[in-house]
């Protein structure tokens, strides 16, 4: 990992790794969290706080705080604390750079084991998994770095192509029965996420109404309209009487939203702000291999409660 060792990087993030000891019906426990704003802000995952009665905080230090709860986004797994404390913040480094290989480390709480660190390498990108009401969380990082109950929550940790140390992902899950499989949320996705619910307390997301899978762009095609992005989403289906339903076809390939570059479902959500609810906006793609522009009046998209 670059001139860095695997203690070098330890020592620079544990102290964005944070305990959380809850409180439930069952008991108590432990998972993770990781700092994410100033002000005390703390990322972790939302079936971590799922029905419990209270969740204290216990920072490497062995300070523990009381939490107030900000917000959550059961879509992509994500919640928002805060404690009365300033704590350190980690970079949240681009994940759309992330490599197949790259080495990644992971801090977290397994079963009541404090602070433990794990390495491994990202064994896949723009993952898509079910999240526990169902519906599919996309551009999911899947790394072999062990995690166990009590993991989740805590920080996937990296170093970009600049040699910058940082946060690339949230542990969220790993499959049961397997051995090397994790998955985290992709650091891009949880500073939009975690932005909007400091600033709103949810996550608004405009809806098209299509469902698809991450592709490319044709080298011809891109030459022929002078694109920059070779990224796309290729529609695969499109739901009845949705915002999209007439206006675009399966098969299309979705590049740009209101001049917003398309690579992923998530790239979509970004580009439909709750500014966008209701008013048109300009859809770009490729269909049959020509250019078209088609607009379209996005809805809001239903809680997931």
């Amino acid at each position: 990992m670059t001139e860095y060792s695997i203690q070098d990087i330890v020592r620079e993030t544990i102290k964005y790794t944070v305990c959380l000891r809850i409180y439930g019906e069952k008991g108590e426990g432990l998972a993770t969290g990781t700092s994410f704003k100033d002000k005390g802000y703390i990322l972790t995952n939302a079936h971590v706080i799922e029905n419990i009665k209270d969740l204290d905080v216990i920072l490497n230090d062995g300070n523990i705080y009381s939490s107030v709860f900000v917000g959550v986004d059961k879509l992509t797994d994500l919640a928002l604390i805060k404690i009365d404390r300033e704590i350190p913040v980690p970079d949240y480094l681009n994940s759309s750079e992330l490599e197949l290989g790259q080495t990644v480390i992971s801090i977290g709480n397994p079963l009541g084991f404090e602070f433990t660190v794990t390495a491994g390498i990202i064994s896949g990108l723009n993952r898509s998994m079910p999240n526990k009401t169902g519906k599919l969380m996309d551009n999911i990082i899947q790394s072999d770095a062990h995690i166990n109950p009590g993991s989740s929550g805590g920080p996937l940790i990296s170093i970009d192509k600049n040699k910058n140390i940082g946060v690339i992902g949230i542990t969220t899950a790993l499959i049961l029965g397997s051995q090397g499989m994790s998955f985290s949320i992709s650091s891009n996705t949880a500073k939009w996420v975690g932005e909007q619910l400091i600033r709103d307390g949810e996550v608004t997301r405009g809806f098209l109404g299509v469902y698809g899978r991450p592709d490319i762009i044709y080298p011809e095609t891109i030459k022929r309209y002078g694109l920059t992005n070779n990224k796309c989403i290729n529609i695969e289906g499109i739901g009845k009487n949705s915002p999209s339903d007439g206006k675009l076809e399966s098969e299309d390939k979705i590049y740009r939203i209101n001049n917003y570059p398309i690579s992923s479902i998530e790239d979509i959500h970004r580009s439909l702000s709750k500014e966008t609810l209701g008013k048109e906006v300009l859809v770009e793609i490729i269909r049959n291999k020509e250019r078209k522009e088609v607009i379209i009046i996005p809805t809001k998209l239903d809680r997931l409660d």
